[in-house]
């Protein structure tokens, strides 16, 4: 958990859990992750929606953007990401951080947002991105469908430990085939 390597596997600027703040559009989430971060004794983090966090900055900001199951895929490309799609929002999430922005997302989705996509860039550019191989949608191979690319991107993809040994600010964007395993105990939870 991202929230235990900030707090205790951090050799310096170790972080408190008032540091840090997690936000996710999904309301079911929020509350998976307050339940999670409660039982491992960090309440201090605040965990909410956008909307949440207008007008409140932490040093620490991890938003995740990932839908626990695959089933949301084709709605999401309907619909054209919904809610993640949404300029304002997304303007507010991204300048939340203080110090360390951490972006839980699938590529392959979010790509399909002009924002998104120069965020994704933007962490490859400047080094800080990991996680599930990514190449730009206008470099890759047309004949394959963009759920090809995703249900492809789950399956490769791996939760990795980054790291940073100087004080400069960084992104990482970071993919984990874990959270499409987690979908259905959520569900199944009252």
């Amino acid at each position: 958990m991202y929230v235990d390597l900030l707090i205790k596997d951090t050799k310096r600027n170790r972080c408190t859990p008032e540091d840090i703040g997690i936000i996710t559009p999904y309301h079911r989430q929020v509350q998976k992750i307050r339940k999670l971060l409660d039982a491992h004794g960090y309440s201090g983090c605040k965990v909410g929606s956008v909307e949440e966090f207008q007008g409140s900055e932490r040093p620490v900001i991890i938003i995740s953007t990932v839908r626990s199951t695959v089933e949301h895929i084709q709605f999401d490309q309907k619909h054209r990401l919904g809610f993640l799609a949404n300029e304002k929002r997304f303007n507010v999430a991204i300048t939340r951080a203080q110090a360390l922005l951490i972006l839980i997302g699938n590529p392959f989705t979010l790509e399909n947002d002009p924002n998104w996509k120069s965020m994704i860039e933007h962490a490859i550019d400047g080094g800080g991105y990991t996680g599930v191989e990514y190449t730009r949608k206008e470099e890759r191979n047309d004949s394959e469908s963009a759920v090809e690319d995703l249900i492809f991107g789950f399956q490769s993809a791996t939760l990795e430990r980054g790291s940073s040994d100087d004080d400069d600010d960084f992104i990482f964007v970071e993919i984990s085939h874990t959270a499409a395993q987690e979908g259905p105990a959520w569900r199944s939870e009252e």
